[in-house]
């Protein structure tokens, strides 16, 4: 961070709130594009009149400033007025150099370097954000609680069905994936969660798509992939169980078991100081051992394990580092997923999914439900 003062006078963000590093730097959630700016010394956010004030009570910045001051009426659909009142800020704080962020809107840019000398860099501040301080841990283990609430209810409600024909019914009518999506996604709302994306409720073939989100009846037998991923407070819980209502095949219940297996040895090596490369190489090595294809063995294989290990939570869905074959060391703090799966075009898919923080000596899991099929 501080060679970055070496280099230049200021780092600039022009975004909204949807920016999460953004919103990290400043704890001001706002739909309009502002303009923060920091220096060695101090951070500035230049806000229009509309936003001034609740900005001023709500920003953790040092100071607020009211475009107000470069310029006269609401310019927010004006592109040059807010580009001349851009360049009369950074003119007012002396800034001739200026790094911006590598996804920076490029029109700005290029007008910003007609008068000053701008660089884009990495993002520092998803080098700050990976290690969560103590009141967003205290967040994500509430919205982690929530999301389990929310998997505990999907389970009851499976138990209570019956099975007609083949098909789960419930209270009367068969269930689909996605009437049980929308029963998830009321016990999430009235737990104050927001649901930004649906739940994945993927039964049998819909399952080997990791990432579909399911649709049509839910069979007996089959393997039911359940991800539920809520916001609350601004930060995210994701925890993913796999079910079977019925007799599981043996198929089926080998896949879970080397699932279920892989997630402890996985979770047996996380500590400060391991490489995300360990982890995810743990991983591998139990469902290789079971018989299972992984990307690591066979970059072209499409079944199996086709998937990175986890990844970081925070105020994004999916943060660095990634638990994958990229060799980043974990430290104290970091949020992560450990979610191994494994997926066949004929059975469908099984994935289990817990959500720790790293602790120096091991990790804290968020999550306390059993991963029974």
């Amino acid at each position: 961070m501080n060679s970055l003062w070496e280099k230049f006078g200021g780092y600039m963000i022009r975004d909204s709130s949807e920016n999460k590093s953004l919103y990290y730097l400043t704890d001001f959630e706002v739909h309009d594009d502002v303009t923060y700016l920091k220096t060695e010394d101090k951070d500035l956010l230049l806000v229009s009149p509309l936003e001034a004030s609740r900005a001023g009570k709500e920003a953790s910045v040092d100071k607020v400033i009211n475009t107000a001051k470069y310029t006269e009426g609401d310019i927010r659909d004006d592109r040059e007025k807010e580009i001349d009142l851009i360049k009369k800020f950074l003119k007012d704080q002396n800034i001739e150099k200026l790094a911006v962020p590598e996804d920076f809107p490029l029109g700005l840019g290029d007008e910003l370097r007609k008068e000053i000398e701008l660089s884009p860099v990495n993002d520092f501040v998803i080098e700050e954000r990976k290690i969560k301080s103590e009141e967003e841990l205290v967040k994500l283990n509430e919205s982690q609680k929530m999301t389990e609430k929310a998997m505990k209810h999907s389970k009851e409600i499976l138990e209570a069905s019956d099975i007609h024909e083949g098909k789960l019914n419930y209270e009367g009518e068969v269930l689909t994936s996605e009437r049980l999506r929308k029963k998830i996604k009321r016990v999430l709302e009235d737990a104050g969660c927001n649901v930004p994306e649906e739940s994945i409720v993927a039964s049998g073939r819909e399952g080997s798509d990791s990432h579909s989100i399911g649709k049509g009846p839910i069979k007996a037998g089959e393997p039911i992939i359940i991800d539920i991923f809520p916001r609350k407070d601004e930060y995210f819980g994701d925890m993913t169980r796999t079910f079977v209502k019925g007799e599981a095949s043996e198929e089926v219940e080998k896949m879970h078991s080397a699932v279920e297996e892989a997630l402890k040895q996985a979770l047996n090596v996380i500590k400060a100081g391991v490489t995300t490369d360990e982890v995810h190489g743990k991983v591998c090595e139990v469902l290789e051992n079971r018989g299972f294809k992984t990307l690591r063995q066979d970059k072209d294989t499409e079944e199996g394990f086709i998937h990175s290990t986890g990844h970081g939570v925070g105020l994004e869905l999916h943060e660095p580092p990634r638990i994958a074959e990229n060799d980043e060391e974990l430290k104290e703090g970091m949020v992560l997923t450990i979610e191994p799966g494994l997926y066949f075009k004929d059975v469908g898919g099984i994935r289990i999914e817990d959500m720790i923080v790293v602790t120096e000596d091991g990790y804290e899991n968020f999550n306390s439900m059993s991963y029974e099929l």
